[in-house]
């Protein structure tokens, strides 16, 4: 059964229409628990006035939108195509500290190395101005309509040495009533840190550069922490979570990515996350660094096989979540089609990239290591960020993009919101309705 999920009603899916609930399906849903919702997630689905569906759109990971929806998504492009009303921010992803005690072979940041480019001042963050910061960004969003920014913290070099980490989350969300989802390793999270995550955090997630000791300490190029310390940490926040009884909306994931060393371990790597109680695993290809020249890498049968194995564990309560193909270990992120992508880069809008003091379009080597293409440098001036995100502004920054692009670490977004922007260009003159799809 294929449950339709939205702040406006929620229903099913019978015969290719979208109808009421029972009201006994309808308890049903409302007892799913937020962490439920997003590990139950199988993407979106427009239908309009009469209950047609429109479109279904199947790729989605549990863990890419958390907190948010992959509706919120939808929704900002339809009121910006509808009635012309500026995209939010729907996310910030904060590279805020340059700096690692790992030294992970395909690290795309280098251990934050690559930025210093930018001027290591940059990087002077004091809370008063990562406050001012973090209000601009909520009050942006707030007069467009949105609340609940995700203010994902993942570093540049490891989140963990920021050296007021555990405040700038509490603040975050107590102050400014935003999301935060943390990336780390775990290797320098203190007690005060994981006391303010497990309190104010909506999704922690581990990086994990290998599933077993032997690669973990190859691929982290460290000796200090080890895999079985980042397995301890994850166990404490698990405790924490429950003694701040927030099971039902903290979610607990990782991410770990295909080896050539770890054809035998992914579904026990995942079992033992299972066992733990975290929520979510989810194996990536690796990102090919762009300056390496990194060759593909043809995934095994054999791995496949176990990979399988390890996705067989998802259920209501645990996801385990794929490559859309398992083809390579390895991927890049070139736009194979320029024909049908999208001629604005609207992930610039919805998740900028804040580096330093910078408010930069996206990840990318080339761009986020560039003052071209910088909205602006945050100074602590009240309403600055109406200045970077104006129409003239916008214009000005996306003029060369994505048309001068030969690749996008927003690929899937970008093409989402034009789609959805399509089908409301024809379809016009009806109210669609936005769903989220869970199983």
């Amino acid at each position: 059964m294929a449950y339709l999920l939205s702040k406006r009603g929620n229903a099913k899916i019978e015969d290719g229409l979208v109808v009421k609930l029972s009201p006994d399906e309808a308890k049903n849903v409302d007892r799913l628990s937020k962490r439920e919702i997003a590990l139950r997630s199988r993407g979106l689905a427009i239908s309009n006035p009469q209950g047609v569906l429109v479109e279904r759109v199947n790729k989605t990971f549990a863990q890419h939108y958390y907190p948010l929806s992959i509706t919120d998504y939808a929704e900002a492009a339809y009121k910006n195509e509808k009635s012309n009303q500026q995209f939010p921010i729907l996310s910030i992803d904060a590279h805020d500290v340059i700096g690692c005690d790992f030294k992970c072979q395909d690290c795309l940041s280098h251990g934050g190395l690559n930025v210093q480019s930018l001027g290591i001042h940059n990087f002077d963050l004091p809370i008063e101005l990562y406050t001012h910061i973090l209000s601009e960004i909520s009050n942006f969003s707030s007069k467009r309509g949105f609340s609940g920014v995700k203010f994902e913290q993942s570093g540049e070099g490891n989140p963990d040495i920021f050296p007021k980490r555990a405040e700038l989350i509490r603040l975050s969300k107590q102050r400014f009533g935003m999301n935060p989802v943390y990336v780390t390793t775990g290797s320098k999270a203190d007690e005060d840190l994981l006391e303010s995550l497990a309190e104010n955090a909506s999704f922690v997630r581990f990086s994990f550069p290998g599933l077993d000791q032997r690669s973990y300490n190859m691929y982290s190029g460290q000796s200090h922490y080890l895999f079985n310390d980042a397995i301890e940490k994850i166990k404490k926040v698990i405790k924490k979570r429950g003694t701040y009884k927030r099971e039902r909306d903290l979610l607990i994931g990782i991410r770990a990515p295909l080896r050539p060393e770890h054809e035998y371990l992914y579904s026990d790597f995942a079992k033992k996350i299972k066992d733990l109680g975290a929520d979510a695993v989810q194996f990536v290809k690796i990102l090919i660094p762009e300056d390496t020249g990194l060759a593909e890498h043809l995934l095994s049968e054999k791995a496949r096989e176990d990979i399988i194995k390890a996705k067989s564990l998802s259920g209501n309560d645990f996801s385990v979540a794929l490559p859309h193909e398992l083809d390579y270990i390895y991927y890049g992120r070139a736009i194979k089609d320029k024909e049908s992508f999208p001629d604005v880069c609207y992930s610039s809008y919805i998740h900028p990239v804040l580096t330093g003091r910078d408010l930069f379009v996206c990840t990318m080597n080339e761009k986020i290591y560039s003052l071209n293409y910088s909205f602006g440098r945050f100074t602590g001036r009240k309403g600055e960020i109406e200045d970077f995100l104006s129409k003239d502004n916008l214009a000005r920054m996306s003029k060369d993009i994505p048309k001068s692009c030969n690749a996008c670490c927003s690929l899937f977004d970008n093409l989402l919101i034009n789609k959805v922007k399509q089908i409301t260009r024809k379809k016009i003159n009806e109210e669609l309705k936005f769903y989220e799809v869970i199983e």
